[in-house]
């Protein structure tokens, strides 16, 4: 029997349990596809990390002339 006043929540409202499961969901590699949810983000981000350094080259290229 659960007593929701003994239960720990975080400040969101679900459970730690929640919480871990969600961060293994994150870092769990899937079999046909050979990376998890957070190598493709960090790819992600790279890309954006890349674009970002790229348009502010051009932007003081642009400055320049």
């Amino acid at each position: 029997m659960n007593f929701p006043d003994q239960e720990f929540t975080d400040l969101f409202g679900g459970t730690l349990g929640d919480a871990n499961r969600a961060d293994m969901e994150k870092h769990k590699i899937h079999l046909f596809k050979g990376e998890s949810t957070a190598m493709v983000e960090h790819k992600a981000d790279l890309r954006k990390a890349s674009l970002r350094a790229a348009k502010s080259e051009v932007d003081n290229l642009n400055k320049e002339e």
